[in-house]
């Protein structure tokens, strides 16, 4: 139930991302959806097959209807989720600071175009090196072998490549 749950709740917020009278994608909220669905759903649900049901939930039903997480499990998966939830965000945020004159004209208040350029590309900056961050955090934490650091040599071209949108933001 779980799977076709987060199924439904995904399918529906890809289609008001793009349709409807007020699309998800002309708000400041396409990041953070786009982010969030992509980035930690995905993921949960990749994790939730794989690992299987009674590792995160049980349901009971009958007269009672019950949902039982291990918040240990949650957390672990959101941690590790963080920098796949990040650079997702940080897509959509590159695109939209690309287009921020169309998006002016089109009138499509986007995150880029509700807090101003400097705004989001400092954002953009930050949200990477926040993901940075929390793989460390995550070996750390022993949620992530020691390999897990072999994202260091990655970061660094993330980084390079941040720092050369940032200079030239476009497409």
């Amino acid at each position: 139930p779980i799977t076709w749950f987060i199924g439904i709740l995904s399918f529906g917020i890809g289609l008001t991302y793009s349709a409807g009278p007020l699309p998800i994608q002309r708000t400041p909220y396409g990041e953070l959806l786009a982010g969030g669905v992509m980035g930690l759903g995905i993921f949960f649900l990749a994790c939730f097959i794989h690992l299987g049901p009674d590792s995160f939930q049980a349901f009971t039903f009958g007269d009672r209807f019950t949902l039982d997480f291990n918040y240990k499990h949650l957390g672990s998966i959101l941690l590790v989720a963080l920098p796949f939830m990040g650079a997702i965000a940080n897509v959509m945020l590159a695109n939209n600071i690309s287009d921020l004159d169309d998006d002016l004209k089109k009138r499509r208040y986007t995150l880029p175009v509700s807090i101003g350029k400097n705004a989001a590309l400092f954002l953009f900056n930050l949200i990477y090196l926040a993901t940075g961050g929390t793989v460390l955090l995550a070996v750390i934490a022993k949620q992530l072998p020691l390999t897990g650091l072999l994202m260091v040599f990655v970061y660094g071209l993330v980084m390079r490549n941040a720092r050369r949108f940032s200079e030239k933001p476009n497409k």
